[in-house]
């Protein structure tokens, strides 16, 4: 039974693949979240070794493999026949999940087919071999694919682009750690930590160290999605599935609102990853040298979630209101608000690169209409407009001005533009005053928590200037 329901979890995005039509666009960029993992720190009555902690697991393996399946099913012609780094990049965090999760998808994309880079026995070659190997000897008899691995190339983040991943971390913005320390002690966050002080008060009866704050839940959170994926003891003996879901979704919504509680954060989170992604399209469309039909970035949730934030994907507000309807076994507000669980991925696709060109956002395969249109398209101005709009308009110079500066930096900076808009219509009144003035769970997500124990898994400021974001 368990390995029935096991199949069929990780089947999950392999499925939603088929439940679609191939689509053929120009250029496909999509941000990944790496596989399952163990947990990042060791935790009372863990049995995880103190080297596997934070790395890949064999379920986090064969979660890239269906995700990369999917890749191969949805743009065979983008795909082609024959692998090649001048038509697809793969740009890795440093983290080892990320790097090998990049490498099991990679490859599984191009299972079978041809590769322009010779077998050179290099590191990272042997090192794509060895995981194959291991996802090939944990997969089904039809599954299976020994022989078909072909060479395959991962670029990792060095010092030059580090930032598209580490842009929401204080060590490239200082002033987070500020947002966060506000965001856990803000009013809302002392009300979620309230209305779930049940579920904390029953892990803690088995609980040698108690959790008492809201950092100290984050971690036996990170513990409790891993090992519900590992099919391993949860902390605390906690095997209740309702008491699981509504400390799951608590972890989710403190992620969030700790990252993403603020306007500012999410425009300075996503502003690095974003400009990669515009970056791409850009030189895409201008036919640049190096330029790539597909890129591939390989992350954490913190990634996804600072683009699905800033967008208004995601939202402490559709979170909120998710968990409520499905507390009350109603329908869910917002299916397309919920925390990215292990493999999630953003897909972002371009049409008509040079004539009329356009493109759609997908969150897990699922369209989402950025721009209100039926459709779910953005024309490829509206894209970028949107972009600048929710990264508030900004720029390196300005992202490390509202980083090292002075918390309200980003105050300082609209209080300047007023006195300056104030100065400029002053002066324009005096020379020229006679002339014109011109939502957590989504269900399927669900499924996979409920199928057995594996997986993981607008309100607006008014401005300080009468109203201006």
């Amino acid at each position: 039974m368990f390995k029935l329901a096991l199949n069929i979890i990780l089947c999950f995005l392999f499925v939603q693949a088929q439940n679609e039509t191939t689509r053929q666009p120009d250029q496909v960029i999509q941000l990944f979240r790496h596989g399952a993992r163990a947990p990042l720190q060791a935790y009372e009555g863990s049995s995880w070794a103190s080297s596997d902690l934070g790395q890949l697991t064999i379920l986090g393996m064969k979660q890239q493999f269906y995700l990369g399946k999917n890749i191969s099913e949805l743009y065979p012609e983008l795909v082609g026949s024959t692998y090649s780094p001048d038509n697809i990049s793969v740009l890795a965090d440093n983290s080892n999940r990320c790097i090998q999760s990049a490498i099991v998808q990679l490859s599984t994309i191009y299972l079978g087919k041809n590769s322009t880079l010779a077998n050179d026995s290099s590191p990272q070659e042997i090192e794509q071999y060895s995981l194959m190997q291991q996802l090939d000897d944990h997969l089904p008899e039809s599954e299976k694919f020994s022989g078909d691995v072909v060479p395959v190339q991962v670029d990792i983040v060095d010092s030059t682009n580090e930032i598209i991943f580490l842009g929401q971390s204080s060590q490239f913005c200082p002033n987070l750690n500020t947002w966060v320390g506000e965001n856990q002690n803000d009013a809302r966050a002392q009300e979620i930590w309230n209305l779930f002080s049940d579920e904390i008060a029953a892990v803690n009866k088995n609980l040698s160290q108690q959790i008492t704050n809201i950092g100290e839940f984050l971690i036996f959170g990170d513990v409790l999605i891993a090992n519900r994926a590992a099919n391993k003891t949860i902390p605390g003996d906690v095997t209740d599935p309702i008491l699981i879901h509504n400390l799951t979704y608590a972890f989710g919504w403190f992620t969030f609102h700790l990252n993403q509680g603020q306007e500012i954060q999410r425009q300075l989170t996503s502003f690095n990853t974003f400009q990669a992604f515009i970056d791409q399209l850009a030189n895409f469309r201008q036919g640049q040298p190096g330029s790539k039909k597909m890129a591939f970035y390989a992350g954490h949730d913190t990634n996804l979630i600072s683009i699905l934030g800033a967008l208004g994907v995601l939202s402490d507000d559709c979170l909120d209101a998710n968990f409520k309807s499905y507390a009350e076994k109603q329908t869910l507000v917002y299916p397309n608000c919920y925390y990215p669980y292990y493999a999630s991925d953003i897909i972002i696709e371009l049409y008509n690169k040079t004539v009329d060109p356009y493109v759609k956002f997908y969150y897990n395969n699922v369209s989402i209409s950025l721009c209100n249109n039926e459709n779910a398209t953005c024309s490829y101005q509206d894209f970028v407009a949107l972009i600048n709009n929710v990264t508030g308009n900004a720029s390196s110079d300005v992202y490390q001005l509202r980083c090292n500066g002075t918390p309200d930096s980003k105050k300082q900076e609209i209080h300047a533009l007023c006195i300056f808009a104030f100065v400029i219509t002053v002066v324009f009144s005096l020379d020229f005053s006679d002339k014109k003035k011109g939502d957590y769970l989504l269900p399927v997500e669900k499924q996979v928590f409920d199928s057995v124990t594996s997986s993981s898994s607008a309100v607006e400021e008014e401005g300080e200037c009468g109203g201006i974001q």
